[in-house]
């Protein structure tokens, strides 16, 4: 009974908490999807054979170090989400966790920034990165990397609107991401209270499913205490579970990939499938 109490308590400290910040941002902001997620990759050519050859995206471009070498591989979800593949063997823990950062979309980083100072949170200024688009860079409390972007029309995503949009990609909506935390109840805090993200669901010091503000993507927080990689899996949405799972099924054949079908329940099945570097992806079907 009291453990119950002290939940709805802390429920209850953390909208007021959400009510006084949003009352003392003068302006609005909108988070209406994710929009990439980022990994370090260990051999740039397995992983372009991995993405582009076996999940069917297409590169729009790339990024150079100043000294000339690849630093960055973009890969094409859609006109506004991506994947990031960094190619440094070195950045890789030895537990195989290989995020760099994860990415968010915003129409406005200045009411954004505000509440992240008045709170307290560490946070670098808005500032235009190198790709065109204004970012700002924080993160939650487990040290997960959040880019938050603001798209300018000299951005190159802006720039590459149209193209570069592959026929042979296996999906189109990067929907979800899969995050472990070391404390639950810590970690609703911030996404609820700094970036106004809702909770769908919650298992009390198991995990919580939760979207992002204004739109359906959705973080999955799991709460463990065991060495584990940052992100366990991000979710790839098809219209089509079975003719996606023919489609890869071919294509594991022919590139010598492995897919492994789950059955969530009855009427679901989910398809899984690795990268070199054990990163998992979910290709669910959308549901109605």
């Amino acid at each position: 009974m009291k453990t119950k109490f002290y939940i709805g308590l802390l429920y209850i400290l953390s909208s007021l908490s959400s009510g006084l910040l949003l009352a003392q941002t003068q302006a609005s902001f909108h988070i209406p999807a994710l929009y990439h997620v980022g990994f370090w990759v260990s051999d740039i050519t397995k992983a372009r054979r991995f993405y582009h050859d076996f999940l069917g995206y297409e590169e729009p471009y790339s990024l150079l170090t100043p000294q000339g070498d690849l630093q960055m591989v973009v890969m094409k979800v859609s006109e506004q989400q991506v994947i990031y593949l960094f190619p440094n063997s070195k950045k890789i823990l030895p537990n195989g966790d290989n995020l760099d950062h994860l990415g968010l979309i915003t129409d406005n980083l200045s009411p954004l920034y505000q509440r992240m100072t008045l709170a307290g949170i560490k946070v670098k200024p808005v500032h235009k990165a190198r790709i065109g688009d204004l970012v700002l860079t924080c993160s939650d409390p487990d040290g997960h990397v959040f880019e938050i972007t603001q798209f300018e029309s000299n951005g190159e995503l802006m720039k590459h609107q149209g193209l570069c949009n592959s026929e042979t990609r296996i999906s189109n909506a990067l929907v979800s991401a899969t995050l472990s935390v070391k404390d639950l109840d810590k970690s609703l805090q911030f996404y609820k209270t700094i970036l106004g993200f809702k909770i769908k669901h919650i298992n009390v010091g198991y995990d919580a499913l939760i979207s992002v503000p204004d739109g359906s993507d959705t973080l999955h927080l799991i709460q463990t205490k065991s060495t584990e990689r940052a992100l366990l899996d991000y979710k790839l949405e098809v219209l089509d579970i079975t003719k996606a799972n023919a489609i890869l099924h071919r294509r594991a054949s022919t590139l010598g990939f492995a897919i492994e079908e789950i059955k969530v329940n009855s009427s679901v099945t989910e398809i899984r499938c690795k990268d070199q570097n054990g990163t998992i992806v979910v290709i669910a079907e959308k549901s109605l």
